[in-house]
């Protein structure tokens, strides 16, 4: 009996092991599966000349923000997305219209590599106004500020 005993809490023991070692091994997946890290692009050539330009807008546009999930391990964090058009959503913190002749300024370039889209975003800094200076603001629609019917070079 006392080596069956013996066997059983080798096996419940291997067990537990086995757990612990799959628990630790999941936790990392899932960090690595949902965490949306960006990472800084700025320096690539499609980018590097628009660092540090100052663009106004030519027309209205929409500005919203919201809280972003940073994956299952880091929490949220507050941001702003501008885009051309507006949108509605309840899930927006804010949803406003930035007028023609907003002035901004671009910081860097970021790309999500876990995305599957591989989006790569501005951020940018509104000049105009400091409204909304108390989280990172994204433009993530390069061609728009490429256009000349939505936004003008200043500098």
């Amino acid at each position: 009996m006392k080596k069956i005993l013996i066997i059983i809490g080798k096996i419940v023991a291997a067990l537990v092991g086995l757990y612990v070692i799959a628990s630790i091994g999941f936790y990392f997946w899932l960090k690595n599966e949902v965490d949306f890290e960006f990472q800084d692009v700025s320096h690539e050539s499609a980018y590097s000349a628009y660092i540090g330009q100052i663009f106004k807008t030519t027309k209205d546009s929409s500005i919203i923000k919201i809280e972003q999930d940073k994956g299952a391990f880091n929490g949220k964090q507050l941001i702003y997305s501008v885009m051309e058009n507006r949108i509605e959503g309840s899930d927006f913190l804010l949803n406003e219209t930035l007028p023609a002749g907003t002035t901004f300024s671009i910081k860097k370039f970021v790309r999500c590599e876990a995305c599957d889209s591989n989006d790569t975003a501005a951020i940018i800094k509104i000049t105009s106004t400091s409204s909304y200076s108390d989280a990172p603001v994204y433009f993530d629609h390069m061609e728009l500020m490429v256009r000349n019917d939505w936004t003008q070079k200043i500098r």
